[in-house]
């Protein structure tokens, strides 16, 4: 279940921005007055719940109801598509997002890997982590929102989130399994060469990655 205010911009472009800005306040989990804004995480696949605001408090959200997905993460697409990885199905999912807030489910793209977890994108492409699979499954997009799967590369164990730098060539894997974050270069056609590793000190079991 995915829930979005039902204040968001008529403009789709302009929704399509809000919504990446605050969907970015639901990475952390907070308390919070009610002049501040609430941000949180789902703990687990199992609440099939995201909110997102535009405010500091959202109005009357919508609720895009979706049973048995198992929405964990998120991120837009170069179309301003929000695309959703899915413990529930593994796979990734992509949905246009109306002006009302409602969404429409483009496509679900099976991730062929087990636990997928988070999704990250580079360039025009995206790539979601596989917890139980120690892998990253690579996709690329089109304007209609497509999703077509291109392979996985394979990560270091209990591979979680994962991050791209600004200009896209360099996509961040964060493995928790043994602490390790893992690097690639975003190669021609979405391919993902390794590029090194670094062990984090107690970052077993860590989660959450983002690229400055």
């Amino acid at each position: 279940m995915v829930t979005l205010p039902s204040t968001w911009a008529s403009d789709r472009a302009a929704t399509a921005t809000s919504a990446r800005d605050a969907w970015r306040t639901a990475s952390t989990t907070s308390t919070s007055s009610a002049s501040e804004t609430s941000r949180y995480r789902p703990a687990a696949a199992a609440s099939r719940t995201f909110a997102s605001y535009n405010s500091c408090r959202a109005t009357n959200p919508v609720v895009n109801d979706d049973p048995g997905s198992g929405p964990l993460a998120f991120t837009f697409d170069p179309a301003r598509d929000l695309t959703v990885a899915e413990a529930g199905t593994n796979a990734l999912a992509s949905y246009a997002v109306a002006s009302d807030g409602t969404l429409t489910l483009l496509v679900r793209t099976p991730s062929g890997q087990a636990a997928t977890y988070g999704v990250a994108a580079a360039q025009s492409f995206l790539y979601t982590s596989n917890a139980g699979s120690a892998s990253v499954s690579r996709y690329e997009t089109d304007s209609d929102g497509a999703l077509s799967l291109l392979g996985a590369s394979a990560t270091d164990p209990g591979t979680v989130d994962a991050t791209a730098t600004a200009d896209g060539q360099f996509l961040y894997v964060q493995t928790g399994g043994n602490g390790i974050v893992d690097a690639f270069r975003v190669t021609a056609g979405g391919g993902s060469a390794p590029a090194g590793s670094v062990l984090v000190p107690g970052g077993v079991g860590g989660e959450g990655i983002v690229a400055i």
